[in-house]
């Protein structure tokens, strides 16, 4: 053999072996794994200071009932909360670098095809009008009164049925005077439970649950005409027992709102339905007899937690008419979700009530605080039997949190 036909063989063996290098490169390129976008993350800052609760003491049933001038709020605007952060992505990848081929390519180049990948549908909202009726529906005002005034000051303020049954959420610093009803004697307060607009009597209720969290916190609230807070652990559940009438009997099943513990889709921005009985610019006789139900569409403007644990406790909705005394126990519902998402406890400062926000503890907030109580989930204790749990708060836990409301009336 030629030392020419040597040169050819061991050539066309170099070429062989250079194409299969370079395929094997492009294959390592195709197939290289490629790094995930991290996950949005989202941050809370701390609550507001302690704001004006917004229960609405019911003026004398001889004080007029014009309009007056609102009262200054007692407390400094809430601290601003950070924007919900997206953490940096990651920079781009970069394409595989050219590299020369020491080969004659034998075929056409496999095409790779990219599908476009589908935005993220946008969730419809429901109708206003829709989200409106059934809230309105489900509403009802809660008013106190005690055979002696000097004792302690009527009440006017707003709760929302959330069980077929007759279960309504409202807050504490509202529900708190129950545990005073046989106080200093029998049936000494007397709370009614009125509906529609204008409210008229309708049922009578008793205390299901309160928190006791927010009672050992907040015990001179009971004797303060303007008490404040921060909301937290301010709710209170109450039983429809029976019907004003005695001749009326009570409903099948009452007109109610679903309610939601979703907290990861509620942002700053979105659109929510606000309802409530306000009546800080009634007099004691209009209260009773001409208070109508006022609702309005706002937005989510902040988000807040309670603690360092991240997760969504208070929402703050725009300025409104309902930024007064009485939407106390009202209901924020999303527009998104046609659901109850927040629970109205107090608001802002400001002169008028288009200066001043609304703050709405979350029912996943309610959820949670029960949960660390109770044990029981929110569900949970609603499917149980409530009249049964009624009782057993009655006889075990009431006494207890109502000797703390009495020491405190005592010593004032």
């Amino acid at each position: 053999m030629s030392i020419l036909d040597k040169n050819e063989k061991g050539g066309a063996s170099m070429g062989m072996y250079t194409a299969l290098a370079g395929v094997l490169l492009i294959l390592i390129a195709l197939f290289a794994p490629m790094s995930k976008e991290p996950r949005d993350t989202y941050t809370y800052t701390p609550p507001p200071p302690p704001a004006s609760i917004i229960v609405d003491p019911i003026p004398a049933k001889n004080a007029t009932s014009a309009p007056h001038s609102p009262e200054p709020a007692l407390i400094t605007p809430p601290q601003p909360i950070k924007q919900p952060e997206k953490s940096a992505p990651p920079p781009p990848l970069s394409p595989p670098p050219k590299q020369t081929l020491n080969t004659v390519a034998t075929s056409a180049p496999q095409t790779k095809i990219i599908l476009p990948v589908p935005p993220t549908p946008i969730p419809a909202l429901f109708p206003a009008e829709t989200i409106n009726a059934e809230t309105r529906r489900a509403l009802v005002n809660i008013i106190c009164t005690a055979k002696n005034s000097g004792v302690f000051m009527p009440v006017s303020g707003s709760g929302v049925i959330i069980d077929p049954r007759g279960v309504i959420l409202t807050n504490a610093h509202l529900a708190n005077i129950y545990l005073l009803k046989d106080y200093p004697s029998e049936n000494f307060v007397e709370c009614i439970v009125r509906s529609g607009s204008p409210a008229r009597n309708t049922y009578y209720a008793e205390l299901l649950y309160i928190s006791s969290a927010w009672i050992k916190a907040n015990t001179q609230s009971i004797i303060e005409e303007n008490p404040t807070g921060t909301g937290e652990n301010d709710f209170a559940l109450l039983r429809i027992t029976k019907a004003i009438s005695e001749d009326e009997p009570l409903p099948a099943e009452f007109p109610y709102i679903h309610y939601e513990l979703e907290e990861n889709d509620v942002a700053e921005g979105q659109n929510v339905l606000i309802v409530g009985y306000p009546a800080s610019f009634l007099g004691g006789i209009t209260i009773q007899k001409d208070l109508h139900i006022t609702s309005t569409i706002s937005h989510i403007t902040r988000l807040y937690t309670f603690d360092q644990n991240g997760l969504l406790d208070l929402i703050a909705v725009g300025t409104s008419i309902l930024s007064q005394k009485g939407s106390s126990g009202g209901a924020v519902v999303r527009q998104q979700s046609n659901k109850l998402t927040g629970l109205i406890v107090t608001s802002s400062s400001g002169e008028t009530t288009q200066e001043r926000e609304l703050n709405a503890i979350t029912i996943a907030h309610i959820n949670r605080s029960l949960k660390k109580e109770m044990n029981l989930d929110l569900a949970a204790f609603l499917n149980a039997d409530i009249a049964l749990a009624s009782s057993d708060f009655q006889k075990i836990v009431a006494p207890g949190l109502t000797q703390i409301l009495i020491d405190v009336v005592e010593k004032r």
